[in-house]
C-alpha cells in the first residue's frame, strides 16, 4: 500500500495526502519567514559598515537628529534585526511607525562624560567608580525630545528607546509615551568618528583661551607692579620736597 505525505522544506513537519491544503499553507508561511529571516541577517550583517560610513559626515552633534530622521526606517529594519530576539512583538517597529521630531537641547562638551550606565563601543562601564578603570569618555550630554507616532493598537510598546541607543545616542533618565518622550543622553565621542574634528576645535579653543587668560593675567600683573613702584616714588619725591 503506497502512502504519500508532504514535507515543508522550511518547518520539516509532515502532512498526510488528506492536508495537502495545510502543506501548502505551511510552505507559503515558511517561505515568507525564510526571507524576511535573510533579509534581517543580511541587514545585520551590513549594519555596521553602513552605520560607520554614515557617522563619518556627522561633524556636529545638532546634525544627529535631522540624520536620524531622514534615515529612520533603515533604523528601524536594524532595530527590529539586531534586537528583535528577547522583545515582546508590541516593541517592534511596524511600517506605519514614524519619528515626526527629534530634538537636542543643553548639549555641552567634556573630556569626561559620566560611563556609569553606557559607554563607547570599545570602553567599559564604571558604576560602581572603581579608581582602576575609567571615570568617563570624551562626548557630549545633553537632553533629547522626540515623538513617535504609530497605530493605536501598537501604542502600549515603546520601540524608540531601543532604536537611539543603537545608533549610539545613549538614554539615561527620562520616559514618556511615544507621541512626547524625553530623555538625558550621552553622545560619546568614540561612537561618532567624525566629530572628532569639532572635539579637537573644542580643546584647541579651550588651550588657547588658557592661555589668553594668563597673558591677561601676566599684564595685569606688571601693571600692578609698575604701579607701586611709581606710587612709592611719587612718595618718596614729596617727602623730599619737603
Amino acid at each position: 500500500m503506497k502512502i504519500q505525505a508532504w514535507k515543508c522544506p522550511y518547518t520539516g513537519k509532515i502532512f498526510e495526502e488528506k492536508d495537502r491544503a495545510k502543506y501548502i499553507a505551511c510552505r507559503r508561511k515558511g517561505r515568507k519567514d525564510f526571507l524576511r529571516q535573510q533579509e534581517a541577517d543580511n541587514l545585520r550583517n551590513t549594519w555596521k559598515a553602513w552605520l560607520l560610513a554614515e557617522k563619518m559626515n556627522i561633524t556636529d552633534p545638532f546634525q544627529i537628529p535631522e540624520w536620524f530622521l531622514e534615515n529612520q526606517k533603515k533604523i528601524m529594519e536594524a532595530t527590529n534585526a539586531i534586537h528583535g530576539v528577547n522583545r515582546w512583538a508590541s516593541d517592534f517597529f511596524v511600517p506605519e511607525d514614524e519619528f515626526v521630531a527629534l530634538v537636542f537641547t543643553g548639549i555641552k562638551y567634556s573630556e569626561l562624560v559620566s560611563n556609569s550606565h553606557s559607554c563607547p563601543v570599545g570602553g567599559v562601564q564604571n558604576f560602581i567608580g572603581d579608581n582602576t578603570m575609567p571615570k568617563g569618555y570624551p562626548g557630549w550630554s545633553g537632553y533629547i525630545k522626540g515623538s513617535l507616532i504609530r497605530p493605536a493598537k501598537y501604542d502600549s510598546g515603546y520601540p524608540y528607546s531601543a532604536a537611539l541607543n543603537l545608533v549610539g545616542i545613549h538614554t539615561g533618565s527620562g520616559g514618556g509615551g511615544n507621541k512626547g518622550f524625553g530623555y538625558d543622553i550621552k553622545i560619546f565621542l568614540g561612537d561618532w568618528p567624525g566629530l572628532g574634528s569639532l572635539s579637537a576645535k573644542i580643546e584647541n579653543d579651550k588651550r588657547l583661551s588658557a592661555i589668553r587668560a594668563d597673558r591677561k593675567s601676566r599684564v595685569a600683573k606688571v601693571k600692578r607692579e609698575r604701579d607701586l613702584i611709581v606710587r612709592r616714588l611719587q612718595t618718596a619725591g614729596d617727602r623730599s620736597y619737603r
